[in-house]
């Protein structure tokens, strides 16, 4: 598992937890970027799975855009302990909050 990644204003969270948890931090409440929400989709993330949680205190907003499609459409709000399942399909596809 990787160690724990802190994410700063307009952060990118890094796919590098594909099968296991993938725990995220801030300093503050925090947005992640508007195109990228996660690492940009690649062949390289092609059907990775992980369970993104919130370990810190701060609320961490992760961004619905273009590579990042979320339920409704919408912002996936992340507070302490919470968690979600993303998914990636890959090189010229998107990352699904599943």
């Amino acid at each position: 598992m990787p160690a724990v990644e802190t994410i700063g204003a307009a952060g990118v969270i890094t796919a590098n937890a594909c099968g296991a948890i993938k725990r995220i931090t801030s300093t503050a409440a925090r947005t992640t970027d508007t195109t990228d929400t996660f690492t940009a989709p690649a062949a390289a993330n092609a059907g990775c799975i992980m369970d993104v949680v919130n370990v810190g205190s701060s609320i961490i907003t992760l961004d619905y855009n273009a590579n990042f499609h979320a339920a409704g459409a919408a912002d996936v709000v992340l507070g302490s302990s919470d968690t979600v399942r993303v998914g990636s399909t890959g090189a010229s596809g998107y990352w699904f909050q599943i």
